[in-house]
């Protein structure tokens, strides 16, 4: 082989090696061993993350997911730069009856329920808001002054004596009185 074989050791490794196959998670790059499972038929292969996502019939960042988290079986064929993925069908038809299993296994709430923690959240809030409403409403100015009654209270002002004469005051006081006195009525 020549030198710029990318194996360490060409002297071991033959003519008809290969290119290195495996499955890589998301964080790791070292890669697991076999490229095929013995039983997968010729067109059990999908080649890329959209073929994977329409077999599955999800999204490719749901996929993403899944393998960070729920161990889908994705593998990669690790090239110099970037890395091809591929799944065979057989692996992911395992896996999601085996996911299948799980999630029937855990005992998780009817939709719709409510927890006591969800509760308590709910109950704290609602005691955040209320509470100083309901305190500054009380506490504001005139929130327990008594409701007059529906009587009209009109206040009559004297009169003032525009002419000037101190002999016409006596006419100025009478004209308040009389007003007194018939709105009175």
């Amino acid at each position: 082989m020549s030198s710029e074989s990318p194996f360490a050791d060409s002297d071991t490794i033959p003519k008809t090696a290969t290119p290195r196959i495996g499955i890589v998670s998301m964080g790791s790059l070292n890669p697991a061993p076999p490229a095929a499972p013995p039983e997968s038929p010729p067109g059990d292969r999908l080649n890329s993350w959209k073929e994977i996502a329409a077999y599955l019939k999800r999204d490719v960042r749901t996929l993403h997911r899944w393998e960070a988290e729920e161990g889908l079986p994705i593998r990669r064929h690790l090239h110099k730069k970037r890395g091809s993925v591929y799944a065979y069908r057989s692996e992911l038809e395992a896996w999601w009856g085996e996911r299948g299993l799980r999630l029937e296994k855990q005992v998780t709430a009817p939709a719709g329920h409510w927890d006591w923690r969800k509760i308590a959240l709910a109950s704290i809030v609602l005691l955040l808001i209320l509470g100083p409403s309901i305190y500054l409403v009380q506490h504001r100015p005139g929130f327990h002054a008594k409701v007059p009654d529906r009587k009209i209270t009109l206040a009559v002002l004297p009169f003032e004596n525009l002419g000037g004469d101190p002999d016409q005051e006596y006419f100025s006081d009478g004209l308040t009185e009389e007003t007194i006195a018939r709105l009175g009525i």
